[in-house]
């Protein structure tokens, strides 16, 4: 009976430890494709700002609109990305809490 409950002891343990493995898998995995997103969506809009700016006739006025959206976007995206980031971290706090 002692060595049952040694072994159930020691799945116990095993089984927290392969929860909160797969769970930071999971998270980095989900980072990844967000990351990969990111750079695809960066290409295309280059892209389409390129192919805007060769077309434009008043090259120095979109040059000025475009520096202050990517000012006003640039820190949107990284405080978006920064507050996902928290809320990953806090719900790996209460998975790990779970177990």
């Amino acid at each position: 009976l002692q060595d049952l409950e040694g072994k159930s002891n020691t799945l116990h343990v095993a089984s927290g430890t392969f929860s909160q493995n797969a769970t930071r898998l999971r998270k980095e995995q989900e980072w990844q494709r967000c990351k990969t997103r990111l750079a695809i969506i960066s290409v295309v809009v280059f892209l389409i700002w390129i192919m805007i700016f060769i077309l434009i006739g008043d090259k120095m006025t979109f040059l000025i609109i475009s520096a202050v959206l990517l000012a006003i976007i640039l820190p949107l995206t990284w405080c978006g990305i920064r507050h996902w980031r928290q809320q990953e971290d806090q719900e790996s706090f209460r998975d790990v809490d779970s177990i």
